[in-house]
């Protein structure tokens, strides 16, 4: 079976528990996000929507690496997290409004190019608005993860 959807639940114990509420998915959460540990997540390669608010909150969440088929990350996926560092593939093209505004994130690990990032169809307030913040975050291109 191939999983290409994710939701958001919170559980009493019977997930992973990321500071503001616990993730789960269609089947077992080892099938579609398997966890490296309690502050790194990897969303598997059988997602390809991230749904709006998905890790809305989760404060103790430090590290994701989002899956090869993304194609989407929803409004608010990761408002508000302890993200500081995302790594997003170049299927990616569609990222909504305040969907990495996380005050802690530092750098964005992206799998394409300067050129294929600048065609993705990303909201003005993907990354908030505050012209401080995003000074801090650096951006790398043609990242190949290890």
């Amino acid at each position: 079976m191939v999983y290409t959807q994710i939701y958001r639940h919170t559980f009493e114990k019977q997930a992973v528990d990321f500071g503001y509420t616990c993730i789960a998915a269609i089947g077992t959460i080892a099938d579609v996000m398997p966890i490296i540990d309690e502050n790194r997540m990897k969303i598997g390669d059988g997602v390809t929507n991230i749904p709006k608010g998905m890790f809305y909150g989760c404060t103790l969440l430090k590290t994701v690496i989002i899956g090869n088929n993304v194609t989407s990350i929803g409004d608010e996926a990761f408002f508000i997290t302890g993200i500081t560092s995302i790594t997003i593939p170049n299927s990616v093209k569609n990222i909504g409004a305040f969907a990495l505004y996380s005050f802690e994130i530092e750098n964005i690990y992206y799998l394409g190019t300067a050129e294929e990032w600048s065609l993705i169809n990303i909201d003005q307030s993907c990354m908030g608005d505050e012209a401080h913040y995003l000074t801090k975050i650096t951006i790398h291109y043609d990242y190949v993860p290890q």
